[in-house]
């Protein structure tokens, strides 16, 4: 069985309105606003987290070529 990291505490300070809608909203659905904002926080970080793997993988890529193509100019050079 693996060991759990412990969870990290946060805060966020909403204004009053937008603290009445998602009190009203959560009502609605049946959850509680800890667990709602948690959900929407971890959409958000899976979306926004796509375009950063891709960004970070281009990187690794384009290193990997260049010293590929190092490696193939030193060889022909010899």
């Amino acid at each position: 069985m693996t060991d759990k990291k412990p969870k990290v505490g946060r805060t966020v300070k909403l204004e009053s309105g937008i603290n009445d809608r998602l009190l009203s909203l959560c009502d609605h659905l049946g959850v509680n606003p800890n667990s709602y904002l948690v959900n929407k926080i971890g959409e958000a970080i899976s979306k926004d987290e796509v375009s950063y793997i891709a960004s970070r993988n281009v990187t690794n890529q384009q290193n990997e070529l260049a010293k590929f193509l190092e490696l193939v100019t030193k060889s022909v050079e010899e």
